[in-house]
């Protein structure tokens, strides 16, 4: 009987169309009878699951301006990939000091004021809110690493910034150098939008510090270096000055090749003088410049919509995924009946 209602769909390498449509409709009842069960869990898990919400802000780093100073151009360079500081906010952005910093700043969840430490580092040691076995496995795992110096707020703000990272996305356009920075977090939906405001802040912090001490180097060594010129051409207005003393009458073509060398001298380290205090000025500004290295695309923003895929897409998505593996198995299982 059973070979009778299965008949092939595959003879001789040729396929029956009419006995396949007759195999799907056969188990067509218990295809729906599946995904009813699996609609309901669904649906559930949508209207009474975890909601998660998605804020993102785009920046960029890369742009150049210049100032004049004088009657000389002087170009200061600001892209923090381009200058000496080679700062890059990728390798800022993953760094254990730019994680630590945020999860130490206080943030609103839902009208009590927590840090990240405080909110999501406090249940480092507790099991019972992890249901998942392997979840619960990979945090007891995690808790015999520690050392018996460290402290409690160290360990909550460890498990803070391990799950910050895990929750945030960097990409970066090296076309155009747009940098954008992504987070996801479940429950509070203003708080993705609130970390994002903190951590441009930081990154802005940080560049501006970096920029303020190699421009504070800079300084001290153009002062030194202008110490020396200045000194070098005092030596040679001196000689200079000495020679025309001694020579005011030029007799000889020597006497004119020495005048004009020294005068050569006088002249490039005026020049050389001149360049340097300007560089120092140059530097000054830069200090005392509080313009923002970075410049935003996009600013975060609170979501006004859950993350994930729609009911409807979802829906459609898992009908597809069932009918795949349920019409799999079956053509498995029959496999010698439905193909000859």
């Amino acid at each position: 009987m059973k070979n009778k209602l299965n008949n092939p769909i595959i003879n001789n390498e040729q396929i029956n169309f009419k006995n396949l449509a007759k195999f799907i409709f056969k188990h067509l009842r218990q295809l729906i009878k599946y995904c009813l069960y699996f609609y309901l869990f669904y649906l559930l898990s949508f209207f009474f699951g975890s909601k998660s919400f998605t804020s993102k802000v785009s920046f960029y780093t890369n742009y150049s301006t210049s100032e004049t100073l004088g009657f000389a151009p002087i170009a200061i360079p600001l892209s923090l990939s381009e200058s000496q500081l080679r700062f890059d906010v990728g390798n800022y952005i993953n760094s254990d000091r730019f994680l630590i910093e945020v999860c130490k700043r206080e943030y609103d969840f839902n009208g009590q004021t927590l840090t990240l430490a405080d909110k999501w580092g406090a249940n480092y040691n507790n099991y019972r809110i992890s249901l998942m076995p392997h979840a619960l496995f990979l945090k007891w795992s995690a808790n015999q690493m520690w050392t018996s110096e460290t402290t409690d707020q160290q360990k909550k703000l460890h498990f803070a910034t391990t799950y910050l990272r895990s929750k945030m996305e960097y990409s970066e356009d090296r076309k155009s150098d747009l940098k954008t920075l992504t987070i996801t977090l479940p429950t509070y939906s203003s708080l993705p939008k609130q970390i994002l405001d903190v951590m441009v802040e930081d990154i802005i912090s940080y560049s501006n510090e970096i920029s303020s001490i190699k421009s504070s180097e800079k300084i001290t060594f153009l002062n030194q270096r202008r110490e020396e010129v200045q000194l070098d051409l005092l030596n040679a207005e001196n000689t200079f000055l000495n020679f025309l003393e001694k020579n005011k009458q030029l007799s000889s073509p020597a006497l004119q090749v020495e005048k004009d060398r020294l005068s050569r001298d006088v002249t490039l380290l005026s020049q050389i003088l001149y360049q340097v205090s300007l560089q120092i000025e140059s530097e000054k500004a830069k200090i005392a410049d509080e313009s923002s290295s970075v410049f935003l695309l996009d600013k975060a923003q609170n979501p006004a919509r859950r993350s994930g895929v729609s009911l409807a897409k979802g829906l459609f998505y898992y009908t597809l995924l069932i009918s795949f593996i349920f019409y799999g198995y079956k053509l498995f299982i029959n496999r010698k009946e439905l193909i000859k």
